[in-house]
């Protein structure tokens, strides 16, 4: 996976939460290693102390730190996942939305009266509707060009929304787009 994420995006942070856990205990692990004698004269040594205040309160110090970060990273919202419940409830359903359908689950979950249909097929269709939303997910992973498949279609992007990590755009493909 690691050498496949140089091409395609798949070493995102909150694949790793799983490993959160571990990563604690080894930690836990590491401290009480450094609460060995061997340990405590190297940190006295390093910062010019005798004292074991440092290595009494390293767990407590962790732990603060651990906690505050973990806070930061539940509270602030860029650190949130994709917005998927306000990118379905913006969507109009007298618009088609095309989609790469193995990703469409949480447009369904959040909304089921809306037309889906598959972004993929939008080169091999004769016509396609005048207006349209066009949710690029997963595209550069599954390295379909939906731009350049709209465009040959004589298409024009009108808009384009940002909901934390997803885009929603919307495509005039009608006879106004022709001309331009």
């Amino acid at each position: 996976a690691f050498i496949i994420s140089f091409f395609v995006p798949m070493l995102q942070y909150f694949r790793y939460l799983f490993l959160i856990p571990a990563m604690s205990l080894l930690l836990a692990n590491g401290i009480l290693y450094l609460n060995s004698s061997v340990m405590l004269n190297l940190f006295q040594h390093l910062f010019r102390t005798r004292t074991k205040f440092g290595m009494t309160h390293l767990p407590c110090i962790v732990l603060l730190i651990f906690i505050i970060f973990s806070f930061i990273y539940l509270l602030n919202p860029a650190f949130h996942r994709e917005d998927w419940k306000s990118l379905s409830h913006s969507i109009k359903t007298s618009k088609p939305v095309y989609i790469i359908i193995p990703s469409s689950d949480p447009v369904t979950y959040y909304r089921k009266d809306i037309v889906l249909k598959e972004l993929r097929t939008v080169a091999q269709q004769k016509q396609i509707e005048k207006n349209i939303y066009v949710i690029p997910y997963v595209t550069e992973i599954y390295g379909f060009d939906y731009q350049k498949a709209l465009t040959d279609k004589g298409c024009i992007r009108l808009n384009q929304k940002s909901f934390r990590e997803l885009i929603l755009e919307e495509w005039s493909c009608g006879y106004m787009a022709m001309i331009q």
